[in-house]
């Protein structure tokens, strides 16, 4: 898996508003539409830059994209 990675949540959190109209255009039925209010939920990394999951529809060109590693991320205590 990959994943966009923005300096800041702002950044990260418009760009997958931006994903979430493009992810919709291709899969715009319903009830799927009318209850996806996100394409992903952007997280902070350990070198605090935010990051989610790459939509395939979209094109990041220009943007940074890498493959997902968990060890960028803390670790969740259960």
């Amino acid at each position: 898996m990959q994943e966009v990675v923005f300096n800041t949540e702002a950044e990260a959190e418009a760009q997958q508003a931006l994903d979430l109209v493009c992810h919709l255009a291709h899969h715009n039925d319903e009830p799927y539409a009318s209850q996806t209010t996100r394409w992903a939920e952007p997280r902070e990394r350990l070198d605090g830059k935010w990051a989610y999951p790459c939509c395939e529809h979209q094109d990041y060109s220009g943007m940074t994209v890498e493959d997902y590693d968990p060890n960028n991320y803390p670790t969740e205590e259960v």
